[in-house]
Parts: structure tokens; sequence; C-alpha cells
């Protein structure tokens, strides 16, 4: 006979395993369907989701077996005689009625354990990433979450800085999906998978370190324009428009800045975020065919496309360098400075997409790699060729490591996972730079690299990488991620604060 105390271990003890099942298939569902979805890429589309239609089918295409499982689970631990009895004798069920709380407990542990089965075999992650994962989920959910002041006390805000410009230089920033050192290793490849790009003999900063809250695209461009992390909590809140990038103080120095992306603008708010920074040429796929005087003769036709999961139609990068030489022709020509930034798509996961003139060898990622290799460096080639390039710099960088692929394999057997970053021109470092760093670091050195000079070298959480100053990631080493990931002021006052109608 169970006393009351043992009825209330075992009620907790199932309602427990319920959750630890519930959590593994949430994220099985997730890791299905997208691979390396991170918690607060859920919790940015749950903000957007009133107003993007991409955010409905991200929400509704998670939560909807999440809700289902939630019914599996409290069927299988509520009832399961009910589902026990067609496949038992008489004996055995009159036994089993006779031990209802020893078979609820047998089936809540069952559930326990293929929730953690789920994620053990579906992560790529180790054991204690996979714990530090969960911290990092329980810190999103958790609101407030605790005050920290790492960010309040390191934050060097541009609205306080006195910006000067007396020589102003172009910048061409290629945000390549995905792309890491690792696929310049061979010993992990068998081969190079960069060749081409690494003859042109670009300089790099080494010492990259990925955090939880820049792992994707939105996130990473965010930091490197904005030198700030896009922080999630519940309830969801979008970033202020109202926060200063570095484009804002370009277009204020008189500066052109032009976006280019092969997928459409609507997808994680692209648009309003570029619109809200002084990007006064923005281009999607929805755009192309409208913006054809502008790009010269351009049709965008559909052997030209392919497509992604939830994301939609994609432009070949084979197109999209294309057309981004054209719209930097066209920035060229006239009297001002400009930053042109532009992002690839070829080697998304989790297959990439190789380009009709690359051959297929490996029919996985790496084709996908070694295709983007050969346009990059192609690319690469004809900015050295260009009469601005005395007065440019062309940075070539990963927006984030590589997520979960058809590769995974072999980027599991890197001891490090960072992004790579090449430069060339006017203001690259004539020798590569070694520092331990992070995203929010490229904001100050991109705006030292177009020529402005203030009372710190500093941005928001970044410091300039062509400085001697301490990075954040120097200071705080492996404790800065989970840190970001706690409260401050600054945040709660300004980075959320969204304008009123009056400002």
């Amino acid at each position: 006979m169970f006393t009351s105390i043992t009825k209330i271990f075992l009620t907790l003890y199932c309602i427990v395993c319920c959750i630890i099942f519930i959590i593994g298939y949430f994220y099985g569902c997730a890791s299905s369907l997208y691979g390396n979805f991170s918690v607060h890429q859920f919790i940015f589309h749950l903000a957007a989701v009133n107003t993007l239609p991409i955010s409905k089918t991200v929400i509704a295409t998670i939560l909807v077996p999440f809700f289902l499982s939630i019914g599996l689970v409290l069927f299988a631990v509520k009832q399961p005689l009910r589902w026990l009895k067609h496949y038992l004798s008489i004996a055995k069920m009159q036994y089993w009625t006779q031990h209802k709380a020893l078979l609820s407990f047998i089936t809540s542990t069952v559930a326990a354990l293929f929730g953690m089965a789920i994620i053990w075999f579906m992560s790529a992650d180790s054991l204690s990433q996979i714990i530090k994962q969960a911290k990092y989920t329980y810190a999103l959910i958790y609101n407030p979450a605790p005050y920290d002041t790492v960010i309040d006390d390191n934050f060097a805000d541009p609205n306080n800085m006195q910006f000067e410009l007396t020589t102003p230089h172009n910048l061409i920033v290629v945000f390549v999906e995905s792309l890491e050192q690792t696929f310049t290793d061979n010993k992990i490849f068998g081969q190079n998978l960069l060749p081409n790009l690494l003859q042109q003999n670009g300089t790099s900063f080494y010492g990259y370190t990925k955090l939880s809250e820049t792992d994707w695209t939105f996130a990473g461009i965010s930091a490197t324009l904005c030198g700030i992390t896009s922080k999630q909590y519940f309830p969801p809140r979008k970033l202020s428009d109202s926060i200063i990038c570095i484009s804002d103080i370009m277009a204020q120095h008189g500066y052109n800045t032009a976006y280019l992306q092969g997928s459409s603008l609507q997808f994680v708010d692209t648009y309003r975020f570029f619109k809200a920074h002084h990007f006064n040429d923005i281009t999607g796929i929805e755009d192309l065919p409208k913006n054809s005087d502008k790009l010269s003769t351009y049709k965008l036709e559909s052997d030209k496309l392919f497509s992604v999961k939830f994301i939609g139609d994609i432009l070949d990068d084979a197109e999209l360098l294309q057309i981004f030489r054209r719209k930097i022709e066209h920035l060229a020509r006239q009297e001002q400075p400009f930053m042109a930034i532009a992002t690839t798509m070829n080697t998304h996961p989790y297959h990439g997409y190789v380009s009709r003139e690359c051959p297929k060898k490996y029919h996985d990622m790496r084709d996908a790699v070694l295709c983007s290799d050969t346009q990059l460096s192609t690319f690469v080639e004809w900015f050295k060729t260009q009469d601005f390039a005395t007065n440019t710099t062309l940075i070539i960088m990963g927006d984030h490591p590589m997520m979960f692929n058809d590769v995974q394999k072999y980027l599991d057997k890197a001891q490090t996972r960072a992004t790579l970053n090449l430069i060339w021109g006017i203001s690259a470092p004539k020798n590569n730079i070694n520092k331990p760093f992070n995203q929010f670091d490229w904001a100050p050195t991109l705006l030292e690299m177009a020529g402005f000079k203030w009372n710190e070298r500093k941005f928001g959480l970044g410091t300039s990488l062509l400085s001697d100053d301490k990075t954040l990631q120097e200071t705080f080493k492996e404790t800065l991620d989970m840190r970001l990931l706690n409260n401050s002021v600054l945040y709660e006052t300004q980075i959320f604060k969204q304008p009123t109608a009056t400002e």
C-alpha cells in the first residue's frame, strides 16, 4: 500500500519523465525540420509571428508536433492498461491492474529514456554541449534572467562618441553562408575544400569563438554591424530600430550603403532591419526583376533558383555574385564612398546547392563548398583588377559556423569550429592577427577599416581587432557566453525599447 508521500513522489516523477520526453520529442522535431534549430531562433520567430508569414510556418511546424507529443505522453502514462489489454493475457492484466503505480513508474521511465535517446542520437553535440544548451534554454525561459554587469559595464555606447572621417575607404563584405575554417583541413576532409580562395593570399583574424546568440544568419549580421547580441527572452521582444549600427555612422558621413540577399527580405524581418539602419539600396530576390534598370539587363529565371526548406526560393550564388558586381560597379561610379554587403546561400544546410557549371565529386555539402570556393576566388580576382580596389577593402567571412548538415560526421572531428575570414585591399592587416574574438568585434574593426577615428576603438560590445586593446573574449574567456545570456539594464532600457511615434 502506497503512502501519500509515495504517491506524491510518484506523481512528481511521472511529471518529470513526461517533461523529459516532451523536450526530447520537441528537439527531434526541430532537428529533423531545421537542423540545429536554436531556442533563440524559435523565440525570434515567435516575436515576429504576427508580421512575418515565414515565422507562422516555422512556429506551426514545431508547435503542432509538440502538442501532439504531450497528448501521446499523457496517454501512455495515464492509460497504459487500455493500451496493453490487447496484448496481455487475463492473468497478466489482473497483475498489472493491481500494480498500476508500478506500471505508471515503468511507462514514465521508458518515456523519459526515449526522450533522452532522441536528443542523444539526433544531436551532433557532446553531452557537455547538450547540458550547456539546456542551461541556455533555462536562461532564456527564466524571466527576468539574473542580472549581470558584463554588458552594462563593457558596452561602448556610440551615442557618446565623436566619429571623424578624413580619408574614407570603401567596404565590400560578403557573408558566406556557414563558411568555416574547418573546410580547409585536409586531415578531416581528405583535401582542402577552399584551395582557390586561400591562393588569393588574403589575411585573416584568427581566434574566433562562437557565441550562443550569434550562431545564425540574422544574429551574426546584426552582431557584425551593431556590436550587440540578439538576446531574446520570454515574452519575446524585438530589437529596437533606434540602436546605432556602423551603417548609421557611415550614412551620417556620406556613405552609400547597399545590401543584396539571395532570398526573400521577408525572412526574419531582414528588410526592416536594414531599412532602419540607413541602407539606401536593399535588394532581395523579390526585387530583382524590378531592379533591372539599376543592375543592367537581368531577368530572374526559374533555373537560377533552388529551394531551401521554409526559406523558399533562393538565388544561385553564381547569379548573386554577378548581380553584386554590377551593384558595386554602380556604387563605384558615384562620387561618394560606399559599403556594399551581400549574403550567399549555396552552402546552406542540409545538402547545399551546386551551381550547374560546377562538377559534383562527393554528392554532398563538400561539392557546394568546392563550388563556392571557385566562385568566390573568381570574385576576388575581379575585385583586384578594378580601379576602385586601391581605396577599397574586401572582406569575405562566414556568417556563423556550419549548422547540422550531411557532412556533420567530418565537422565533428574538428577540435575547434570557427568561421573563416579573408581580407584584401587598402585596410587589410599586413599579416594574420591571432587573438580571441567573437562576432561583436567586427563592428569597430569594419568602421576603422572604413577610415573612421573616434575617442576609443570600441563599438557596442566589440573591440577593434586592429587595436592592442583586449576584446571581451580575451577578458572573460569561456565564461562570456553564459554571462551574456543574463539580464542587463542596457537591454531593458535601450536595446529592447521601441521608439514612440514622437521619437
